[in-house]
């Protein structure tokens, strides 16, 4: 037993030559050496070494390399795993170089904790609302029901994030990507989502009318609305409904859109009309009256008041009808 004491201390003082020099070391600072194992300890990488649990006293270019002994695996991320006397003690001693007579104190068990870090819900909704912001520019919006999918623990270290949103428009359920990364390394992805309301100027019905009403600009006003609750094509200029004829009945403080409106007919029911025929180099000009309603390029029938015949035509203009022969 005797001779392997020595043999180690010859191990660990060649060791000691070898790495760091010529450096003369007495076997007084030798023996000042302590090895001072915690109860508890908490580890922030995936392999954990007697340093990170341990106290240890002695010369520094000794104790750096006994920090380096190599204990186990950490726990996972958040979790807890215990190590007995034994198995410490083990590793500490099946190290050739470490001299016999350091002090060594270990516990009967020791609890070994992973360091780990969680997001906050509050600060990703900033982020959420910040990338909105920016790709609505001007536009006034809430944000509702916001979650966060696939969360989980994260390593110590300096979190950032980049984002994966695309180029659509954030209107009513948006989600979108962020890339969690600590000390710069990739450490997830989560997904932010939430409903977008956005409000604007929209161009309303101050009255109830009926199908076929040609608009005036006394018919409208402009009022700021959810547009993320109405149709899509709403009108946001009075100027663009005024003149034109409304498709269906519509009720008072309804929102105007694209869909229900059209262009007032050229002709209507009942309206004398002239009527043009072509045939080769003739052209023939008569008179009828329009059975129905019509706008531009609109095939209508009408009757001929010179033969009394129903003829088919083309509206070209207001108020002419081309005849189809």
């Amino acid at each position: 037993m005797v001779l392997k004491d020595k043999y180690n201390i010859i191990i660990f003082f060649t060791f000691i030559l070898v790495v760091f020099g010529a450096g003369s070391i007495n076997s007084k600072e030798t023996k000042k050496i302590s090895i001072n194992v915690s109860p508890s300890a908490l580890v922030n990488s995936r392999e954990y070494f007697l340093g990170d649990i341990a106290k240890i006293q002695g010369p520094d270019i000794i104790k750096d390399q006994i920090e380096k002994i190599y204990i186990g695996f950490s726990p996972s991320l958040g979790k807890i795993r215990t190590i007995s006397k034994k198995q410490i003690t083990a590793k500490i001693k099946s190290v050739s170089w470490l001299p016999y007579d350091v002090k060594i104190t270990v516990p009967e068990s020791v609890i070994i904790k992973r360091a780990s870090q969680f997001l906050c819900e509050q600060q990703l909704k900033e982020i959420y609302i910040n990338n909105v912001k920016q790709r609505l520019k001007n536009n006034d919006f809430k944000i509702r029901d916001f979650k966060v999918r696939g969360t989980e623990l994260y390593p110590l270290g300096e979190i950032n994030f980049t984002i994966s949103s695309g180029n659509i428009k954030p209107i009513k359920k948006t989600s979108f990507y962020l890339n969690v990364n600590v000390n710069g390394k990739k450490c997830g992805r989560i997904i932010l989502s939430g409903w977008v309301d956005i409000f604007d100027n929209v161009v309303c019905f101050k009255n109830s009318f009926k199908r076929g009403h040609i608009i005036k600009d006394s018919d409208l006003f402009i009022k700021k609305l959810n547009i993320s609750l109405i149709p899509n094509n709403y009108i946001k200029n009075l100027n663009y409904a005024v003149g034109m004829c409304v498709k269906r009945n519509v009720k008072s403080k309804d929102c105007l859109n694209k869909n229900i409106l059209e262009n007032p007919p050229l002709i209507k029911k009942g309206d004398i009309v002239k009527l043009i025929a072509n045939k080769g180099n003739l052209r023939i000009k008569t008179t009828g009256i329009a059975i129905r309603n019509g706008k531009l390029n609109d095939q209508i029938t009408v009757k001929n008041i010179s033969s009394k015949k129903i003829v088919s035509g083309k509206i070209i203009e207001k108020g002419i009808v081309n005849i189809f022969f």
